[in-house]
């Protein structure tokens, strides 16, 4: 194999040094402003960036930012997901920019907007206020009326042709030296290569969202509104896609309500959405389509402090440390202003800045103490965003000077590290050590042995590095052995101590031996430690002998062992740090040459996850029918790779099986329908690497239980009962209901006519049941609320009763008495066998109830009902003498509600007396008929 020669570096460096020159070139010429500067007429602010422009006098594309400012003659062009509005000076029209847009800009505001459609290609929106405004379309001039708005659109498949789409207000076109007015929802055509135009009517007109329109919000999915009318037979549907061409249509929506009017169907739709930029247009099953429109989602991400993390200590000797400020990113945001203070409250902002990056680094720390930091986001002016300071996070950092300047920290080569002289000659050997901010350089001190006071060689660096070689040291080559150091020097010229001396040992070129596994700071698992093969390479005739020990001076040797191969099986080891080497020795002892040192550690098994937020044998509430996401979270276990997670329910059933899980949270949904029981079993591992033996941790569990509850059951009054005023008199009403278990504070809540019922009238008699006291007539609504086990377990409806009012009642009866008999004897039953009860017609009353009664007594003798107005009483066996009364109610049915409902009547009552002889008395009629015996 060819060997790396002096003429290759040089070669390799001159390329390198080419192509980082033509990139630094390249960021500079595309990021280049021209120095034209024609008359202003407006200004572009972005919704997504980026946007280039370019003037006719110049080869240069600038790249515009937000709001940056634009002159007449003008040719902007938007890249493919940009979306931009230009603002014109006048405050008069405004264009709306999609991507892959071109437009050149009139040299004034006194010409019309040029060339729209000659370009490239186009769609953006125009918009003119209260004036009139003329814009060129493929030649054709088209004059916007007061207040109008166009969309208009390059055809993709045909750049000869452009669509203008009033949506707004109207416009006027010339066609063969005639004027032609297009309104609203009507598009022209424009073909340029025809040089002919066509007129057509849209039949259907979309609404909502409007055309281009940006909504931002808080959460990942929202609901949006469609609305849109059409002149069409149906109302047709709604394709929703990512893209212009309806290539990855995400969902078709169909109407929820429609309404006829004015000759068309209004029609409106609305539909749970993720944040992004997506294209809508109405399609009918004959396949008529609408216009597309454009709209864009974007959720607020807030702002989280990366770097430094909260609290982070800086320590510094003399200069206080650049310091790398990192935030995550809001991409609705255009940019962020940094601020720094001494104050958590922000009183007195010691730095501010404004950066598009989501980083910066800052080096104008002049003292030490406690120093606070926030970004704000800026957002486009258009959008209306709470950002007030109060809202932003904040976090803190702290600034340390340390006393005296400490020395840098050795990093390689390793201690007692063994160096080849013919390697040193051809190839050079690095030292390296970790770097510090503040040193402007670094002094390397040789000594040619350890208790050496004066150095034999000192080289200067920059860097916290070195290659020593012949160029710049002569001493290393002619010794065995040799001890080094570095101190570093600051800007004022101070020098730190030097580290401590680092051995390197020489050796011939035919003598050497390499470590090659396990590397430095190897980690095995104890219960594989037997299974570790130890290798290195070598060149020596001497004898070899490998030594494990616990300390790095190997002191303390744990193990000892000639070897006459180039690798050693290691015996089971305990826990902790160990060191190795082999060494080779001459028949005299003398050592020949040695490996490098290299450490390892021998590792128990991970720990058990911790898992958090669960205690074992917890409970979780969820009301049947509904789902609920179980957030399970364990302790992140260091130097894990992934973890193994599976869950289980109370009948072994496996749920989850996650073997190779990265994260340490993990988001269980539960949608019982009955009370059921998990088990969840979580543990580390770490992959097999240079640096790692598998590892496999000890498992953790816990369980457990999602308790389903179902709401309340609402028992009685049945939903929609209807009860009678008289009665709820007697015995008031109880409304009762239905649990799962006792409930511990339910609430009833009642409502008659929309007012509130008191609370001390609903009068708690039972577990599950209250009384309705004093209830008055009206229509009623109750429900049962209440929390159980911090789930919501409320009726899911509130049941109705009516109470009817009772009913006025009928007018009392007026017996006519001249028809009646207040006494009489047997005489007049003699003449007149027959008893008569007569009264007047009772107003409304549709029938009657009589009834006779002797006095004294509650049962009646007779009752009955008649429509009539009088009875006649012929059977008169019953009397005898004595006192009796007739009483007489009139009752009548009437509706109430659509419900019959009896009216009854005020009670009369007509007393009468029969007066019999006692026996003896009288002489017997022969063949008569006596009563009362």
């Amino acid at each position: 194999m060819k060997s790396w020669t002096k003429n290759d570096t040089i070669f390799t460096t001159i390329v390198v040094s080419l192509i980082i020159a033509l990139l630094v070139f390249y960021v500079i010429d595309i990021n280049k402003v021209s120095d034209y500067k024609g008359e202003r007429i407006g200004v572009i602010q972005f919704r997504i960036p980026v946007a280039t422009r370019n003037h006719n006098t110049v080869l240069v594309w600038d790249r515009l930012k937000n709001n940056s400012p634009l002159y007449g003659s003008d040719t902007i062009r938007t890249e493919e997901h940009s979306e931009a509005k230009i603002l014109f000076d006048n405050n008069d029209m405004v264009l709306n920019l999609s991507g892959n847009t071109m437009i050149k800009l009139p040299p004034s505001m006194d010409d019309g907007i040029q060339d729209i459609g000659n370009m490239v290609s186009a769609d953006m929106t125009i918009s003119s206020q209260s004036e009139e405004r003329e814009i060129n379309v493929s030649g054709q001039k088209i004059t916007l009326e007061k207040n109008t708005t166009v969309i208009i659109r390059k055809k993709k498949d045909n750049q000869d042709v452009t669509e203008c789409e009033v949506i707004e207000g109207s416009i006027r076109v010339n066609e063969d030296n005639k004027e032609v007015v297009v309104t609203k929802n009507e598009t022209v055509t424009i073909n340029s290569k025809k040089g002919a135009i066509e007129l057509k009517q849209t039949v259907f007109s979309l609404i909502a969202p409007k055309h281009n329109s940006h909504s931002i919000v808080n959460s990942e999915k929202t609901a949006v509104s469609f609305s849109w009318s059409t002149t069409t037979s149906e109302p047709g549907f709604i394709e929703l896609s990512t893209d212009s061409g309806f290539k990855k249509i995400i969902a078709n929506i169909e109407p929820e309500n429609t309404e006829n009017k004015s000759g068309a169907t209004y029609c409106n739709a609305v539909a749970e959405i993720d944040s992004g930029a997506f294209f809508w247009r109405v399609k009918t099953s004959d396949g008529t389509v609408s216009q597309p429109r454009k709209f864009r989602i974007e959720s607020i991400k807030e702002v989280k402090l990366l770097n430094p993390v909260s609290k982070e200590l800086f320590e510094f000797f003399a200069k206080a440390p650049k310091i790398n400020f990192v935030w995550s990113e809001d991409s609705v945001a255009i940019g962020y202003k940094l601020q720094i203070s001494k104050s958590p409250s922000f009183d007195d902002v010691l730095f501010e800045t404004e950066t598009g990056m989501n980083s910066i680094t800052i080096s104008e720390f002049n003292t030490e103490g406690k120093y606070f930091w926030r970004v704000r986001p800026m957002y486009p002016d258009h959008l209306s965003i709470n950002n007030e300071d109060s809202t932003l996070p904040v976090s803190e950092f702290l600034l340390t000077k340390k006393e005296g300047i400490e020395p840098p920290v050795i990093i390689s080569p390793a201690p007692d590290f063994v160096y080849n002289v013919e390697n040193f000659l051809s190839t050079g050997m690095n030292l390296s050590w970790k770097n510090i901010q503040e040193a402007e350089s670094y002094e390397i001190s040789i000594y040619e042995s350890e208790d050496s006071t004066t150095p034999i060689e000192v080289i200067n660096s920059k860097l916290s590095f070195v290659k020593l070689d012949e160029t710049n040291s002569s001493a290393i080559k002619n010794l065995d052995s040799y001890y080094w150091t570095v101190s570093w020097i600051d800007s004022e010229g101070k020098k730190s101590q030097e580290s401590a001396k680092r051995y390197v040992k020489n050796v011939s070129g035919n003598q050497f031996i390499k470590a090659l596994a396990p590397i430095e700071g190897y980690r095995i698992e104890q219960s594989i430690s037997d299974s570790m093969v130890f290798t290195w390479k070598m060149s020596t005739e001497g004898r070899t002998v490998f030594y494990l020990a616990k300390d790095l001076d190997f002191k303390n040797i744990v193990l000892q062992q000639d070897v006459k191969t180039t690798n050693f099986l290691c015996p089971y080891l305990d826990l902790g740090k160990y060191y190795w080497v082999v060494k080779s020795y001459d028949d005299k002892g003398s050592l020949l040459t040695e490996s490098q040192v290299r450490g390892l550690e021998v590792v128990p098994p991970h720990a058990p996850p911790e898992l958090l937020d669960f205690e074992n044998d917890s409970f979780i509430s969820i009301l049947n029918g509904t789902s609920q996401m179980v957030d399970i979270k364990w302790t992140e276990v260091a130097d894990a790779d992934f973890y193994d997670l599976k869950i289980y329910d109370e009948n072994g059933n496996m749920k989850v099986q996650n073997p190779f899980y990265t994260s340490n949270e993990f988001s269980l949904k539960v949608d019982d329908t009955q009370t059921t029981s998990y088990t969840v079993v979580v543990q580390a591992f770490t992959n097999d690497s240079i640096r790692s033996s598998r590892i496999i941790g000890l498992r953790n569990s816990t369980n457990f239980t999602v308790r389903v509850l179902n709401p309340i059951e609402l028992v009685s009054p049945l939903n929609n009962a209807r009860m009678r005023e008289v009665d709820v008199e007697i015995t008031n009403p109880v409304l009762s209901w239905k649990s799962d278990e006792v409930l511990d504070e339910p609430v009833v809540e009642a409502i008659c006519n929309d007012v509130k019922v008191p609370a001390g009238k609903l009068v708690r008699i039972s577990d599950n049941s209250v009384r309705l006291v004093d209830p008055k007539p009206g229509s009623y609504r109750w429900t049962v609320k209440a929390v159980q086990y911090g789930c919501d377990v409320s009726a899911t409806e509130y049941n109705s009763f009516i109470i009817i009012p009772k009913l006025e009642p009928l007018a009392r009866p007026v017996f006519v008495e001249d028809k009646m008999m207040k006494g009489f004897d047997s005489n007049y039953l003699k003449k007149t066998p027959e008893l008569l009860c007569r009264w007047k017609p009772v107003p409304s009353a549709q029938y009657y109830y009589v009834k006779l009664y002797r006095k004294g007594y509650k049962k009646p003798l007779i009752e009955m009902q008649t429509k009539d107005t009088s009875v006649i009483l012929t059977d008169l066996s019953m009397l005898s003498a004595g006192k009796f009364y007739w009483d007489v109610a009139g009752e009548a049915e009437v509706m109430v509600d659509d419900e019959a409902l009896i009216r009854e009547g005020r009670h009369a009552q007509f007393n009468f007396t029969i007066k019999i002889p006692k026996v003896g008395e009288i002489e017997p009629d022969t063949g008569g008929t006596y009563y009362g015996y």
